[in-house]
């Protein structure tokens, strides 16, 4: 059976963080669930493992499993994933800070590259 990773995160809002899992994974490809469901895994096994948020496996990648972000009771997100989806997971969490900074700073800007886990901003008085 694949392993899972469990990442907790400080990632608390969730508007955010599922407008950052569509832009990675594609609008219709992510599901979003009040009360967290059961993870599948490459084999087609349900694990223990569940989510809030999920992308599965078939839009992850061949040889993945589904990933998904689980809310913690403090409004806090675990990010769940395995070793082949760990780059996808990585481009998630770039595209978060990315659209918290589009929702947050203070002045106009724009983002002119987001390439591995580095954002370069182009800031505007």
């Amino acid at each position: 059976m694949s392993h899972y990773a469990e990442v907790k995160m400080k990632i608390k809002d969730e508007e955010l963080l599922i407008s950052a899992v569509k832009k990675i994974f594609g609008s219709s490809n992510v599901e979003v669930h009040k009360n967290p469901v059961n993870l599948i895994d490459y084999y087609n096994v349900t694990r223990d493992q569940k989510a809030n948020i999920i992308v599965r496996k078939q839009h992850v990648g061949p040889t993945s499993n589904d990933i998904g972000w689980l809310r913690n009771n403090d409004g806090t997100y675990t990010a769940i994933y395995d070793k082949y989806s760990a780059e996808r997971y990585n481009n998630v969490a770039v595209e978060y800070t990315a659209e918290m900074i589009r929702n947050r700073a203070p002045h106009k800007f724009s983002i002119q590259n987001i390439t591995g886990n580095k954002i370069k901003l182009l800031v505007r008085n």
